[in-house]
Order: structure tokens, then sequence, then C-alpha cells
């Protein structure tokens, strides 16, 4: 387990600590400060790297949201229902009916996503803005849209499953709405 999700904040901690060092060297030019500064750079591209190879739960699922919204971008039904728990039949069918009737168009963008986890690592909420154009497949209907979603992902064997989607309004604070509602 990595304790950071990201290296920024130990490697600015390293560089702090290196300022310091080097105003030691400059006020008594004792070379010991240079040596110090030198590890403090050596600690940092390890941070740096160690980071990028470790990839904690919440990153995983930060993944599969946007491996999500690509599958749904795509209309790709079974691949988009395969992020889905297979308990989730309704909310399954739900789905499946919206990408029947609807195209969300090549600009959706996924913003504002972060993760936090929950009950031991073992629950995994994900929430994220995805603006973007959706149009009706039967009729030329449509516009561009902003949204907010919570996604609730349980661990289930080695892979993360939504087990429950809660959309949110998209300015209002905590007010959830529909998965099809039009926000007022």
């Amino acid at each position: 387990m990595w304790f950071t999700d990201t290296p920024w904040p130990p490697i600015v901690v390293c560089v702090v600590i290196g300022a310091f060092l080097l105003y030691g060297f400059s006020a008594t030019q004792r070379s010991i400060f240079l040596v110090g500064v030198a590890v403090l750079l050596g600690l940092m591209v390890g941070i740096y790297f160690i980071e990028q190879a470790v990839v904690t739960e919440a990153e995983r699922i930060e993944a599969n949201v946007l491996r999500l919204a690509d599958a749904v971008k795509q209309g790709d039904v079974e691949r988009t229902l395969s992020f889905l728990s297979p308990r989730e039949d309704k909310m399954r069918a739900r789905i499946a009916a919206a990408l029947a009737l609807y195209d969300i168009g090549d600009d959706m963008r996924i913003t504002d996503l972060h993760v936090r986890m929950q009950a031991d690592n073992s629950i995994g909420i994900s929430h994220f803005r995805a603006n973007g154009t959706i149009t009706g497949k039967a009729s030329s209907l449509g516009g561009r849209g902003a949204t907010r979603w919570e996604l609730t992902w349980r661990r289930v064997e080695d892979d993360w499953k939504i087990t429950q989607i809660t959309r949110l309004h998209p300015i209002r604070n905590n007010e959830t709405i529909d998965m099809f509602e039009q926000p007022n």
C-alpha cells in the first residue's frame, strides 16, 4: 500500500528540506549539506517512479470510470453493463434501455473525478461530472448537457463492480435527481 495517490506532496516536502540544506550550505560552506541535497534529489526521483508503479484501489476505480465513459460514448451496451454488478437487474435494464434510445456524443468529457474509499477499501465511491451532447436515436432532439454522478463500487473477486448509481443535481450540492430526469 502506497501512502499517497500523487507523488507531489512528498516531493514538495523534499524540495522544502532541500531549500533549507542549500541555505545551510550557503551559510557554512560545509559540503555535507550538498550531499543531503543530492540524496533528496535521488529520493524525489525514486518517489516519482514508485508512485507511478503503484496503483491504488482508488486509481483502479478512476480508470474504470473512464473506461465506462468510453463504453457509453461508443454505445457499447455489453461493455457498459459489464461494469455493473450482476445482481443489479433493474439498473442494468434501465441503462440498456437508455443506451437503446440515446446516443452520447464523442465530445463527452469526464471532469472533477475523485474517489473516496470506505469499509477497509472494499467499497469505493466515485464522484465525477460528465458533460457532453446527447441525441435521441429516433429523433433529432437533443442537446448539450452537464451531469454529476456518484457511483458506488464494490469489490467482486478481483474486479470492481457498480452497485449503486446516484445522479446529483449539477449545481445544487448533494441534491439527488432521477437518472434520466431533466434538472430544473
